[in-house]
């Protein structure tokens, strides 16, 4: 089996170009939250109010899927695991979380299909599904809200890989959710702990939520990575 260094290196010699795939996931959500900012017009309370409902609704969503597709393995759709369990869990593990240069993000975010099919695909579809039975101004939300909270997970899943004498590292809420990232990222934990990036809402509500190792669980002492 390879290791963390191995995963790492083979990923980046085989996308040459990845500082491209950190641009264009960045780059087309936030056009798309700005697109759909500027749909908005004499918004309501109520309408406003569908923000963060939608920021609950997204903590779920990535509850769910990083603890089910992403985690477990199914014969009939195994790309979800491989992408994430197999390849980013091996680059990145509890004793070497760190990210090393900017190059290295591609290997933290999504696969551009992941954004391009949330574009033209969830947006589109979920803004008509929901203009039919509400106002244009709270169907925008809905999608606007999701836009928010994607950008928001690709933005703290990065940070949550930077290393401990980085500056963001000053602040609090960012050192625990990079802690609680890196007790996640633990091979004997991964697929049970700590599935939240944002905000451990729903860590903590299902009672998947640690703050440290647990007993018994010995940390990993392995040799940290050397990037090529």
């Amino acid at each position: 089996m390879k290791n963390n260094a191995e995963y790492t290196n083979q990923f980046l010699r085989e996308n040459p170009r990845g500082n491209w795939r950190t641009i264009f996931n960045f780059g087309s959500l936030s056009l798309s939250i700005i697109f759909l900012s500027t749909r908005l017009s004499n918004v309501t309370f109520w309408e406003w109010m569908l923000l963060p409902v939608m920021m609950v609704v997204g903590n779920l969503a990535v509850y769910l899927i990083h603890r089910y597709p992403l985690h477990r393995y199914w014969k009939f759709y195994t790309f979800p695991y491989n992408e994430h369990t197999v390849k980013h869990h091996s680059a990145y593990q509890y004793h070497d979380l760190e990210i090393h240069s900017f190059k290295e993000i591609c290997n933290i975010v999504f696969p551009p299909p992941v954004v391009l099919g949330f574009v033209v695909g969830y947006i589109p579809v979920v803004y008509f599904v929901s203009s039919l039975i509400l106002s244009h101004n709270a169907a925008v939300m809905i999608v606007l809200g999701s836009a928010i909270y994607f950008m928001l997970y690709e933005t703290m899943h990065t940070i949550s890989h930077v290393p401990e004498d980085h500056f963001l590292m000053k602040s609090s809420y960012l050192r625990f959710m990079r802690n609680h990232h890196r007790l996640h990222h633990h091979q004997r934990l991964m697929s049970k702990w700590n599935f939240n990036i944002v905000y451990p809402l729903f860590d903590w509500l299902t009672g998947c939520m640690v703050k440290e190792l647990p007993e018994g669980i010995p940390a990993d002492n392995s040799k940290k990575k050397e990037i090529a």
